[in-house]
């Protein structure tokens, strides 16, 4: 029987060998490169010795699984302390000097040198364990003492695993189609401070990736619209990004992060303001603010954005065409139909008001200081507006649900445009007889638009902005010296110590139970070593997180600092989880409730989803056809440019309803309808004029058919009525 091991060694490269073929060239720097410190330089600190000691335990004594089988239970243990060691893997593109011929030009190695409770040799004597017990786990090679070839009698490029010697010291390897390299990978560049020690470390350079990109994008029928996009993004092109973060530790037990994006701005840089974030901007956050995330962002560039990357992504003759002949911006047709849905037009009554500072936190004035605390903040360039822009929105969405009520809508959805005691105007996302634990909600506050779990929230935030007393002032955070003379484009910030005393109960469990299942089965120890520390030591030790990403040319480099222990962090994140046990209950019991009838309903939901995509697809043709022609609408479906993207037989089997007004002269068009489709089951799939899609049933839809042809439109063709 085929070990778990001997599957995940052989999965990549045999994944890989399908996809690459011999066109693919090599980058300067490996494609990847993982590093790991393993348990010992991980869990370094002392607040983490219980933790290690009991990992190192479960190597010594093994996982235990039942009774999979020896050589099932030799592997898995086997990949436990390979996981634990230190190691690192690197995959490279190119051409392979001895490959057998055929293979496909890429290699990788994962180098393992163990751990102080699994040693080279312990880990040499597992495998070769493994290997008597599983003949797939190769032969040995010939000059190579301790070196097997898996995959011996199969296809694919050879992999290596066993004995290796790097620096004159053995270690453990696995290596796809080539023998071992000796000499250990350059860590340098992972951009941790000199002084540092690298723990964790990853590395992509998309330039080396470039080519196995590229051979993805040349299996799908729209290959150069999916590299294009790949370029826009920076992840292939001349241009392509390499990333690099790490995190090391220092000798005064901090932990410590570095790395960077090169080329960032070369493809972002539209989105990033010339100025980085100030002491001011702050000021917004409350004192008792546990964690956030603020940064500088040009919000009012993403509409642009997204149309570049539309239009690269589009051969230009399926882009939509002007009455001057003239491609047509694929944003402003979207903001056009949006413009009938909300009552406004998005570029300049919504993007147009939006500064350039968006942050995000938690604090306990909020909602407790957990994921129910969390509120939004959005830098305004004209408040005025949006506020005015906010309230259209809110109206259009309101009436359109309210009218959706004559025909069977429950209302349980409702848009509320409300002023507090406090004359805060307020517009909330109410679910009327509906247990939602969340009121949405949004209000206008001086120059920033405030965004909430709920109206207390955001009117905790208004009081917040205008007390003068602020996250600068918060001796936690006055700490962690997170501001320089960097250009800091973002900052992210956590007190661990805030959340400690929410999550210790749970990680103590938790940990209390690794140390139950760590511990060996026939022999009792003699004594018992706690696994968790306790919380005073916690609490005098924990240091605040910070993470800032700033801008230095072209490039985003990535600093940030914390405390050593990996037992706090998760403490803190365990805190996380259970200050807001209501949404946790709510989830679960909402998944509980809806799986069944989900089940059921599968196969009907699926028919229903193909079809109404499929409409939606005929009802974009109709609407490209509208801004061609100054707005009017097509005789019939006929007329539509043909491919239009949608199956062929669509137009035969969809209903529609034409209208000689222009699309943005029809009134109501959320009651309009304009395609409609009959899909068995009594049921119609219907678009409206203004472009949402709705599902009813055949009588629901005879309902609209009467009332259209009441709301003066006897004058028009209904000839398509039936359903064919």
């Amino acid at each position: 029987m085929t070990t778990l091991l001997h599957r995940l060694l052989l999965i990549v490269t045999f994944t890989m060998s399908g996809l690459l073929g011999p066109s693919v060239l090599a980058g300067d720097k490996p494609a990847i490169l993982v590093y790991s410190s393993g348990v010992d330089g991980i869990l370094a600190d002392d607040l983490d010795a219980g933790l290690r000691q009991a990992v190192l335990a479960l190597e010594e004594n093994g996982l235990f699984l039942g009774n999979p089988g020896e050589a099932n239970e030799v592997g898995v243990n086997l990949f436990f302390k390979i996981l634990m060691s230190r190691m690192h893997l690197q995959v490279d593109f190119g051409p392979v000097p001895g490959a057998p011929q055929g293979s496909p030009p890429v290699s990788g190695q994962l180098t393992v040198h163990g751990n102080s409770g699994a040693s080279v040799e312990q880990l040499l004597k597992a495998y070769r364990h493994l290997a008597t017990l599983n003949k797939d786990f190769g032969k040995p090679v010939p000059d190579h003492p301790g070196l097997y070839q898996l995959n011996v009698q199969k296809s694919g490029p050879p992999v290596y695993a066993g004995e290796w010697q790097v620096d004159g010291k053995p270690a453990f390897m696995v290596s796809a189609n080539r023998l071992p390299k000796e000499e250990e990978p350059d860590f340098s560049g992972f951009g941790l401070p000199p002084e540092a020690t690298v723990n964790l470390g990853l590395q992509l350079n998309f330039s080396s990736l470039g080519p196995l990109l590229d051979m993805a994008m040349a299996m799908d029928p729209q290959a150069a619209q999916g590299t294009a996009i790949l370029e826009v993004l920076g992840l292939t092109g001349p241009d392509a990004m390499d990333l690099s973060i790490a995190c090391g530790s220092t000798r005064d037990g901090s932990v410590v992060i570095g790395g960077h994006l090169t080329n960032f701005m070369k493809h972002y840089g539209g989105l990033i303001p010339a100025q980085g974030l100030a002491q001011e901007d702050l000021r917004t956050l409350p004192k008792d603010a546990s964690a956030f995330d603020i940064q500088k962002f040009n919000l009012r560039g993403i509409p642009a954005f997204i149309d570049n990357l539309i239009v690269r992504a589009t051969p230009p003759d399926q882009l939509p065409m002007g009455p001057d002949g003239k491609p047509v911006s694929p944003m402003d047709m979207g903001m056009q139909m949006a413009r009938m849905l909300l009552g406004i037009d998005l570029k300049t009554q919504f993007f147009d008001y939006l500064g350039d500072t968006v942050a995000i936190y938690r604090a306990d004035s909020t909602g407790g200081g957990g994921l129910f605390s969390l509120t939004g903040l959005v830098k305004l360039d004209n408040p005025e507006g949006m506020q005015q822009s906010l309230a259209t929105i809110a109206a259009n969405l309101d009436g359109q649900l309210s009218r959706l009520s004559m025909f069977g809508s429950q209302n349980h959805v409702r848009f509320v445009d409300w002023s507090s005691d406090s004359g805060l105007q307020m517009i909330t996302i109410a679910f009327p007889e509906f247990p939602v634990p969340v009121q949405l909600t949004c209000a206008v506050v001086g120059s920033y638009l405030v965004l909430g779990m709920a109206p207390e929230s955001v009117m905790s935030a208004a009081r917040h902005m205008g007390s003068g007393v602020s996250i600068l002032d918060n001796a936690t955070f006055k700490s962690s010296k997170a501001f320089s003379s960097d250009h800091i484009q973002r900052m992210q910030y956590m007190d661990t110590g805030a959340r400690l005393s929410d999550g210790y109960g749970l990680t103590a469990g938790i940990m209390t139970a690794l140390g139950n299942y760590a511990r060996p089965r026939k022999n009792a120890p003699d004594r018992i070593d706690s696994v968790m520390p306790g919380y005073d030591q916690m609490a005098e030790s924990v240091r605040p997180a910070v993470l800032l990403q700033v801008i230095d040319g072209d490039t985003l480099s990535f600093k940030g600092s914390g405390h050593r222990s990996v037992v706090s962090h998760m403490t803190a994140f365990m805190g996380e989880l259970t200050s807001s046990p209501f949404i946790t209950t709510a989830i679960i019991g909402g998944v509980a409730g809806l799986i069944v009838p989900a089940i059921v309903n599968a196969r009907e939901a699926a028919q229903a989803a193909e079809a109404s995509a499929n409409l939606r697809r005929l009802y974009m043709a109709v609407v490209q056809y509208s801004v061609a022609h100054n707005g009017h609408l097509p005789k019939d479906l006929k007329s539509l440019p043909q491919p239009g993207g949608y199956p062929e037989d669509l137009i035969h089997r969809a209903a529609y309803y034409p209208d000689t007004r222009k699309l943005d002269d029809i009134p109501n068009p959320h009651e309009r309808m304009l395609l409609s489709q009959h899909i068995g089951n009594n049921k119609v799939i219907i678009a409206f004029a203004e472009g949402h899609i709705r599902t009813v049933s055949d009588r629901e839809w005879q309902l609209l058919v009467d009332a259209q042809d009441h709301n003066h439109d006897h004058d028009h063709d209904h000839d398509h009525h039936d359903h064919p």
